[in-house]
């Protein structure tokens, strides 16, 4: 009986292994079951600056006039962009406040042009 406990068992150690590499593995699929979930409720949530880009894509603006939006609206932190691209006012109303200048940093008379060229195509049925 003696010899029974003095002795290691050499299956012991791979059965110990065996079992870790078990456990690792459900460890790995549950984190990955949980991030897909993660990822599909956060696709069902309210993502103002996706939509945002998503309808400027679908309007036709140029990549530079996509960034110049993209700018004003992280500029000035509005919660919800994508209503510049529907009110005239409010869009008129956040250009003047984001060309009024911030200090150092003075917005040229060209990028006040790109902007009218902006509102142009955006509203031209309302002109």
């Amino acid at each position: 009986m003696q010899d029974r406990f003095t002795r290691t068992d050499p299956g012991a150690w791979w059965n110990l292994m065996l079992v870790l590499a078990l456990l690792g593995c459900l460890l790995g699929v549950a984190y990955l079951l949980n991030r897909c979930q993660q990822r599909r409720a956060g696709r069902e949530g309210i993502q103002p600056m996706g939509l945002f880009l998503r309808v400027q894509r679908q309007l036709g603006l140029s990549l530079r006039d996509r960034w110049r939006l993209w700018r004003l609206a992280g500029v000035l932190n509005i919660e919800h962009p994508t209503a510049l691209l529907i009110s005239a006012r409010l869009y008129d109303e956040t250009v003047k406040h984001y060309c009024a200048g911030r200090g150092w940093f003075k917005v040229s008379v060209r990028t006040v042009h790109h902007f009218a060229s902006i509102r142009r195509r955006l509203f031209q049925a309302d002109e």
